[in-house]
């Protein structure tokens, strides 16, 4: 982790418009947002509010129309894509709504391939994989494919996906949206133990605001503007 930077993600005048024919649409206006090391903060706000919008331009995967973002210090807008590329891979672990595992993979080669995108050989990469997937209850599930497993299970392997690689932040896009209310808080509190534990940032876009209000700070998006909640 860079630990000398104390600001992991900032973002200064954030502004995002889609253009739709002839007209155009403002989802986000003017947003400020600082995530220090070791922070957890959630994003609540209505359906179609603009929360992945901001996380995927918070985690470079979509470019604003207006603003900049920094990722422990380096400007994205500065980077090529190469170089952005590179800086996703070292410093910012994604969970998404839908778990994005690749399906003819194992649960273990799934969580292995950040690293070995990375370079690292596989008994390297599979070794801290399998220490990852024991971590999050999957011990008995490292060869099984994502159609063998449970929602919830395919979740926590996109979880031990993410944090592999010692990311500076975790982004997480609605990651129990699609799972039962029990299975839900088990993966909501699995994030914060991995918050807690590796001082990892986290930054949960989510609509559920029970789960929000348990961390250190809460913002919601109202007409694409950030307010504390």
């Amino acid at each position: 982790m860079n630990s000398s930077i104390d600001q992991i993600v900032r973002c200064e005048g954030l502004e995002k418009r889609f253009e739709e024919s002839v007209v155009s649409v403002e989802v986000l206006r003017g947003i400020d947002l600082v995530v220090n090391k070791g922070e957890a903060v959630a994003i609540v706000g209505a359906s179609g509010s603009g929360k992945s919008t901001l996380l995927h331009l918070l985690g470079g995967l979509d470019r604003p129309t207006a603003g900049e973002v920094f990722v422990c210090g380096s400007s994205l807008a500065s980077l090529n894509e190469r170089e952005a590329c590179a800086l996703r891979n070292r410093s910012l672990g994604f969970v998404y709504q839908f778990h994005h595992l690749l399906q003819e993979f194992s649960a273990l080669e799934n969580v292995a391939m950040p690293l070995m995108i990375r370079g690292e050989n596989y008994r390297t990469a599979g070794s801290k994989a399998e220490g990852l997937l024991k971590r999050v209850g999957l011990a008995n599930r490292l060869t099984h494919k994502p159609a063998e497993l449970s929602g919830g299970e395919r979740q926590r392997a996109a979880v031990a996906r993410a944090m592999v690689t010692q990311p500076d932040c975790i982004l997480a896009d609605e990651p129990t949206g699609n799972l039962d209310r029990r299975t839900a808080r088990s993966l909501f509190e699995l994030l914060i133990e991995m918050n807690q534990e590796q001082a990892t940032s986290l930054v949960l876009a989510t609509h559920d605001l029970e789960f929000a209000k348990t961390l250190k700070h809460t913002y919601q998006l109202v007409d694409g503007r950030l307010q504390k909640a």
